[in-house]
């Protein structure tokens, strides 16, 4: 082997690993982008997730925890056939769908009332905002509803 083969071999062989080296830094800034992006997407759909659940939770105190007052704050939800969740539809730009639209629901905030604190001076609810199965936020509201007393018929005002 002459020494020009020799070296046109050493320079192949280096032309080789700076390829290989330049392919593997580019796989690691798409993975980092790609990542970043992900990560994005999840930020933005917390940050609007978050406001809109701790809007339905001070509805929800606000109405002294009764699910059918929820219909004032968002006209746009329902309740369902047993009364039992209330939830609002949203479409991919945080659109309010309503109960008669068309549209795909991509988001849903729901408020599920706590069935243990039935009899007690406290009524919680589970307030959530999901996408599909996923939960994108999730609060806890509580309210506690005044108690009567009855007046007698002999009591002064």
């Amino acid at each position: 082997m002459s020494q020009k083969d020799h070296r046109s071999s050493l320079f192949l062989l280096e032309l080789i690993f700076a390829i290989f080296f330049f392919a593997l830094a580019a796989a690691v800034c798409i993975q980092l982008y790609a990542s970043a992006h992900l990560t994005q997407e999840r930020t933005s759909r917390l940050g609007r997730a978050v406001p809109l659940a701790e809007s339905a939770c001070s509805a929800f105190q606000s109405s002294g925890g009764d699910l059918s007052a929820l219909s004032a704050f968002f006209p746009e939800g329902h309740l369902n056939t047993d009364g039992s969740v209330f939830s609002v539809a949203y479409d991919e730009e945080w659109n309010p769908l309503g109960p008669d639209s068309s549209g795909v629901p991509a988001y849903t905030l729901s408020v599920t009332p706590d069935p243990a604190g039935e009899g007690s001076s406290l009524a919680s609810a589970r307030v959530r905002v999901s996408r599909d199965s996923e939960t994108v936020y999730e609060l806890t509201a509580t309210v506690q509803i005044p108690r009567t007393v009855p007046q007698s018929a002999g009591a002064l005002p």
